[in-house]
């Protein structure tokens, strides 16, 4: 009986180190299975005080007392659910917008930023400097996100003029590309938008790299969202 009692203890004691064992090998597998999130090289262009530096700062979580006017250039990391942002972002004085170009390569993604209070003639300086940036073959059929602030999210009919002084659909007649209005206050919008782009910027990759795609992917290019 003695000698039964030990066999028990002795087996029960290997059940219990194999189950620890056994729990051990599934965290180690789970730690290695931990989602590897893309990263995107993205530029982000617009006229002075249109807002580019603030909603970076908003973005990453910065104090914004510290993002005054962009002299050169920035890099600002931004973390969304499953990808990783590099966004360079480069001064839009009319000094700096001559040199705008060399940072052109490489760019994955574009983000335009608009003030939706400026006047019909910063709203024309825009929609051309737009339109020469797009026009540049470093930048051909790269995505493009334009983001209009200090308007109304709500006011969709004052985002749609703001489109039509912007010419979007007829810059943009080849390209992929989304617009739409933000508000600072809502930093989950903001990424929720990002996200979209980068939804975008990966179904263009990926129809590029695959021939068959390209043909079923025209229809869906001109996609502005408002």
């Amino acid at each position: 009986m003695v000698v039964y009692a030990v066999y028990l203890t002795l087996n029960k004691n290997a059940f219990e180190c194999q189950a620890i064992s056994f729990f051990q090998f599934c965290c180690k597998c789970c730690q290695k299975k931990q989602i590897v999130k893309e990263e995107y090289a993205l530029l982000a262009l617009g006229l002075s005080d249109a807002g580019k530096s603030t909603l970076l700062s908003r973005l990453c979580g910065e104090d914004e007392e510290d993002s005054g006017p962009t002299n050169g250039f920035s890099m600002k990391d931004v973390s969304l659910t499953n990808a990783i942002l590099h966004i360079k972002e480069v001064g839009g004085s009319e000094s700096i917008r001559r040199y705008w170009h060399h940072y052109f390569s490489g760019s994955e993604g574009l983000i335009f930023v608009v003030d939706g209070s400026s006047s019909d003639a910063e709203l024309e300086c825009a929609r051309s400097e737009l339109q020469t940036v797009l026009l540049h073959q470093d930048m051909d059929q790269v995505p493009l996100l334009v983001l209009i602030n200090k308007i109304d999210t709500d006011d969709k009919e004052n985002q749609a003029k703001l489109s039509g002084k912007l010419d979007i659909q007829s810059i943009c007649a080849s390209r992929s590309f989304m617009i739409d209005a933000y508000s600072l206050e809502d930093v989950t919008h903001m990424k929720m938008l990002l996200e979209k782009f980068v939804s975008m910027i990966a179904q263009r990759a990926n129809s590029c790299n695959n021939p068959n795609l390209k043909e079923a992917d025209q229809d869906e290019d001109v996609i502005g969202r408002f």
